[in-house]
């Protein structure tokens, strides 16, 4: 006797489901080109690793955190540039403490 293929209406939880990421550049207007690493920025600024790390403890420099991994985009570090410029360099911005 042969038995019938019953389909199924509806698939088995996490099977042939697509997930859609949570959060999406491009509905919050971010172009991955504007998104940088820790390296992107350090190349981009010219500084070390660790100067990198005392701007983000010390003076306020804007990231995101991924995880693990710290995120910049790229108009925020500009902006902050340009707000920084009118700081004074050296007293304000002590790098060496």
């Amino acid at each position: 006797m042969r038995s019938a293929v019953v389909a199924h209406p509806d698939p088995p939880a996490g099977h042939g489901k697509v997930r859609k990421p949570r959060h999406s550049n491009a509905a919050a207007g971010v172009s991955e080109k504007e998104i940088l690493t820790g390296t992107d920025v350090q190349q981009f600024l010219g500084i070390s690793r660790t100067t990198l790390w005392k701007l983000r403890k010390k003076q306020g420099f804007p990231y995101s955190k991924v995880g693990r991994e710290y995120r910049y985009l790229k108009s925020e570090v500009i902006s902050w540039l340009h707000d920084s410029k009118y700081r004074e360099s050296q007293t304000m911005l002590d790098l060496r403490k």
